[in-house]
């Protein structure tokens, strides 16, 4: 009879090797390879995860949990694509295995990479970039009001700012009218006279990014995640990144 298939988690020990900090083990991953194994792992997890039996989930994300470096190196790529599926996987596993969430979070902390995409969620002339370093923000940033990362974002921002967090939700059409208005004039004009280059941005570069791909994506993720994701993205990011690229007169909104 033939051998019995492989365990799938020997995908997730294949991502492992995508890890920087390691350049032998880097310079056996390609990108087109680390593309294909992110891409499978994120539709059996994400995107289709109604044909993933239960047991095989709950063992690729325990797996996934336990090498989450590994997504964080991914988000360093230049694919655009590759950074995606990082992105849409840690979701997953910050939904789905809280004590996972506090590490992960140290991690974007501690290495800068929350800072970085903070910044590329404002400045960048990108529009999928600025969308998918705002979504990881947004997966980073949100929780209790004195976690660390919370106590980072006022200690950058005016205090006037903060509030629109409270914000409530807003509809799909209101979000595209959002993103159309930003095109207009970020990406136009440059803002800041800053261009993105590849010196800039070391932590990967989505400007190849479709936000209409990548937003349907995420409602995919979502309906895995339930309520868990509700909790996540209860904050109004969206409308906090918006007002912040807007020029303001009132003492509470302008940087001293």
């Amino acid at each position: 009879p033939p051998p019995p298939p492989p365990p799938p988690t020997h995908l997730v020990a294949t991502l492992e090797h995508s890890d920087n900090s390691d350049p032998v083990a880097s310079k056996k991953m390609s990108t087109l390879l680390m593309m294909a194994v992110s891409e499978l792992l994120e539709s059996v997890l994400c995107s289709s995860h109604d044909t993933t039996a239960p047991e095989r989930f709950e063992m690729l994300n325990q797996s996934l949990s336990e090498g989450y470096g590994s997504l964080m190196e991914m988000l360093r790529s230049p694919c655009a694509l590759v950074v995606e599926n990082a992105a849409l996987l840690l979701q997953m596993i910050v939904s789905h295995r809280p004590q996972i969430s506090l590490l992960v979070r140290d991690a974007a902390l501690s290495s800068a990479t929350l800072l970085r995409h903070f910044y590329n969620g404002i400045f960048s002339p990108s529009g999928g970039q600025r969308f998918l370093s705002r979504y990881l923000v947004t997966l980073w940033m949100s929780g209790e009001p004195n976690c660390p990362e919370k106590q980072l974002l006022k200690r950058m921002l005016p205090s006037g700012f903060i509030p629109y967090l409270k914000m409530p939700p807003l509809s799909n059409l209101e979000l595209e009218n959002l993103d159309e208005m930003e095109a207009g004039g970020i990406e136009s004009t440059n803002t800041f006279g800053r261009l993105s280059t590849s010196e800039e941005t070391p932590l990967g570069d989505a400007s190849g990014t479709n936000i209409s791909r990548l937003r349907q994506r995420i409602q995919l993720a979502n309906e895995k995640t339930g309520e868990k994701a509700g909790a996540i993205f209860l904050e109004n990011f969206r409308i906090l990144f918006h007002v912040i690229t807007q020029d303001h007169a009132l003492p509470d909104l302008l940087w001293n």
